[in-house]
């Protein structure tokens, strides 16, 4: 991941996409997924796993449901 990463980062760079200009909203998205993966981590190990498959499926059935209703 790390090398595909890279090599984005060199062609993008090539092409002239102004980093700069969203060098702040990049920081903020990597800080968030860092932030997300730590929250996540520690949530889980603390939990026990049937929480996780109700609740999970729970969020599943909701997430279904509004996509059909979004058809009609």
């Amino acid at each position: 991941m790390v090398i595909q990463h890279g090599m984005k980062i060199l062609v993008f760079g090539t092409l002239g996409f102004a980093y700069a200009q969203w060098g702040p909203l990049i920081a903020a998205m990597i800080a968030s997924g860092v932030a997300g993966t730590w929250v996540g981590t520690r949530t889980l190990d603390n939990l026990p796993e049937a929480t996780f498959r109700l609740g999970f499926r729970i969020v599943m059935t909701l997430i279904s449901l509004h996509m059909i209703w979004q058809i009609f």
